[in-house]
């Protein structure tokens, strides 16, 4: 006897929710962390155990962890492009902080090089950094001024 009622179905629809906001939050992770570590090879040479095929491995699990969890999460496909968009962004603050980090404070290890690479994976992120800015400003202003969320006339 196969019952339905609309309490399961939304308890269902909550639980598939959350399972699509966690696999979009371990995708984002792994591909911040692919991203970050990506440029800190190029730039200065290390962490030494991070391979490309490491990073391609983690940086293909990630996107296939946060595309379906944006899927499973909104139940749609428009928007999740943002993902690579914040990924990006945010593996950018990082790599910024770790090089400003390195030319204020040193480098304890002794392992990061200065080969020019470092400023160009900083202005890549740099660039990021602000392209999210601009896109998520410009994405505000723009639901604003639809009209959608005015309430002055009420």
């Amino acid at each position: 006897m196969k019952m339905t009622d609309r309490a399961g179905s939304s308890t269902n629809k909550d639980l598939s929710r959350i399972v699509g906001v966690v696999m979009l939050l371990i995708g984002g992770i792994l591909l911040v962390m692919s991203l970050f570590f990506s440029g800190t090879a190029v730039a200065f040479g290390y962490p030494a155990a991070v391979t490309p095929g490491r990073s391609l491995f983690f940086l293909a699990v990630g996107l296939g962890l946060s595309f379906g969890g944006y899927r499973v999460a909104s139940g749609a496909w428009s928007g999740s492009l943002q993902i690579l968009h914040w990924a990006a962004a945010i593996g950018g603050l990082l790599f910024i902080a770790s090089t400003l980090r390195l030319y204020f404070f040193g480098d304890p290890t002794g392992l990061a090089t200065n080969r020019g690479a470092d400023w160009f994976c900083f202005a890549i992120s740099a660039l990021a950094v602000a392209s999210w800015i601009y896109r998520s400003r410009r994405s505000k202003r723009r639901r604003s001024s639809s009209g959608k969320y005015d309430i002055s006339g009420m």
